[in-house]
């Protein structure tokens, strides 16, 4: 009985289950009062033991204790670190408070997926991603630029503007009120000079492209789930470029600045290659797989699709032809241009005005900048989103070279503003303003598509939306496009010592409604993709491009 009172637990089970144990067995019965007897010693050193070392239980709570108190400090530490790296006190609650709010804008995608794909079966609606693919007017993305007739207009009445505005500044007058008789003959809008020129260059710059080296770098990630590979040599392919116009017309003899006395059979021959290249463009189109096609461009209007572009990212091997067209014969080309009619000035006058010669710098840095930072063209909208086609064919090849050119142009026949320092001055200011506002925010935005969680981001506040976040804050805490601001603001400095003149100031009209009707737009395609996110952001920044204004 002593051994029940001990141990009833275990002792009780083995009873109860064999009762009949003790008759069967009477030896263990025997032995049992020795066991009890055993008993009394064990309890007796327990004492004994228990003043030597504590009971488990107390030592376990204790090593809890000890761990806890571990594991608060260690964390105490990460957060200390982590306010100190992001030098937000409210870092870690925001970040807690954004996975919160993502986690809630995914469940209500999911549902509202499911609702939709529900509907759907039953023939009520249209899956979203069919209507937003389609990229029409009659159920989705709407038509831009006034659908497919504005773009027939457009067509036609971008060339002639081009071909107008320069021909107005053939003969030294350069002005909108008195035109100067246009050529009448065939032979004054086309030879085979000019051809062989704008060919030869071409040319030249496909060479350099593919053979100067040049970092590689990938771009975002495609609707195949594939990443584009780039080689980012646009720095080093402008640099030999202008060393190879200096190199031919010093010491090679080559007629370079016969350009300025044929450019209107230059234009000409820019504008059929634009045609030409866009309806290969549109024709290798139609053998891609439809998850390589732009949205706007997949449409139900051939002119449409031929003037947006139906293909996101055409490629002749390695080469990108978007990249290709924007950087090298866009960019380089507007330097050449100007440099063309620098050398052609101080030929036929011995010297180079001061104005000119500083908005012919600020342009050149403007390009210089855009080709050193290549990498950020790679996570810009025209890369993700915008087909390659006749509007970005005819921009890169024609518009971009032949009209941005224009102010340095006007100045270089008007001497305008050369002795007046104080306007020099304050476009200088402009001028730096304008960069800053620029590059800043285009690098912040390219830091944040890559990474949003980029140690030099780790201040700024963002808002969660269901697979990114939206950037609120720095540059883009100011204005939704502040990039467009620094746009405007540059291409104003280059506007003002042209004075009040239509053709120095067309490029900056240009620009504003250009960059107005894209903002409007940008604004409109982020509202049907990220929904109530982007009405909190736009809350949050009420102003589009000039704060306070607009």
């Amino acid at each position: 009985m002593g051994n029940l009172k001990e141990s009833p637990g275990k002792r009780s089970r083995g009873r109860s289950r064999s009762p009949s144990r003790r008759a069967k067995s009477p030896s263990r019965a025997k032995k049992s009062p020795s066991r009890t007897g055993k008993s009394p010693n064990r309890a007796s050193r327990s004492p004994n033991r228990s003043s030597r070392s504590p009971p488990r239980s107390t030592r376990t709570a204790k090593t809890l204790e000890a761990q806890t108190v571990e594991s608060a400090e260690a964390k105490q530490m990460i957060i200390s670190s982590r306010r100190k790296q992001s030098k937000s006190p409210t870092r870690q609650s925001q970040r807690v408070i954004e996975r919160v709010e993502t986690t809630k804008l995914r469940a209500t995608t999911r549902a509202a997926t499911s609702a939709s794909v529900s509907a759907s079966k039953q023939g009520d609606i249209v899956p979203a991603e069919t209507i937003a693919f389609k990229g029409s007017s009659k159920g989705g993305r709407p038509y831009q630029f006034g659908g497919p007739l504005g773009v027939v207009i457009l067509m036609i009445l971008a060339p002639t503007i081009l071909l107008l505005l320069n021909l107005v500044c053939m003969k030294g007058s350069c002005r909108m009120k008195s035109l100067p008789p246009f050529p009448k003959s065939f032979a004054q809008y086309f030879d085979w000079q000019s051809v062989i020129i704008y060919t030869g260059w071409i040319f030249l710059q496909l060479f350099l492209t593919v053979v100067l080296p040049g970092r590689r770098l990938e771009g975002q990630t495609l609707a195949t789930g594939s990443r584009l590979s780039y080689k980012c040599n646009g720095f080093l392919c402008l640099l030999v470029s202008v060393l190879s116009l200096a190199v031919g017309h010093f010491l090679l003899k080559w007629p370079v600045l016969c350009i300025t006395k044929k450019l209107a059979p230059v234009i000409l021959t820019a504008i059929v290659i634009t045609f030409v290249a866009s309806v290969i463009l549109y024709r290798s189109a139609a053998n891609v797989e439809p998850a390589r096609l732009a949205p706007g461009g997949n449409t139900d209007s051939i002119l449409y699709n031929f003037f947006v572009g139906r293909e996101l990212n055409p490629r002749v091997g390695a080469l990108d032809i978007k990249v290709f067209a924007l950087l090298r014969m866009g960019l380089i080309s507007w330097v050449a241009l100007n440099a063309i009619y620098l050398m052609r000035h101080y030929k036929d006058n011995g010297s180079i005005p001061l104005a000119p010669a500083l908005i012919a710098a600020f342009q050149v840095f403007y390009v210089l900048d855009a080709l050193w930072f290549e990498e950020t063209f790679l996570t810009t909208k025209a890369t993700q989103n915008d087909g390659m086609g006749f509007l970005m064919m005819f921009g890169s090849l024609a518009w971009v070279p032949f009209y941005f050119s224009l102010p340095v142009r006007y100045m270089l026949l008007h001497h305008k503003g050369e002795n007046n320092y104080y306007m020099l001055t304050s476009v200088c200011l402009l001028q730096v303003v304008g960069y800053v506002l620029y590059r800043g925010s285009n690098s912040q935005k390219n830091i944040f598509r890559r990474n949003p969680f980029d140690v030099r981001l780790a201040h700024m506040e963002t808002i969660p939306i269901t697979s990114k976040r939206i950037l609120s804050s720095g540059w883009w805490g100011l204005c939704r496009h502040p990039n467009y601001l620094g746009d405007l603001l540059m291409a104003l400095a280059w506007s003002i010592p042209g004075g009040f003149s239509l053709l120095p100031i067309s490029h900056l009209l240009f620009l504003i409604v250009m960059l107005v009707y894209r903002a409007k737009y940008d604004d409109a395609d982020c509202l049907s993709k990220y929904g109530p996110s982007w009405e909190r952001y736009c809350r949050r920044v009420r102003f589009r491009i000039l704060p306070y204004i607009y």
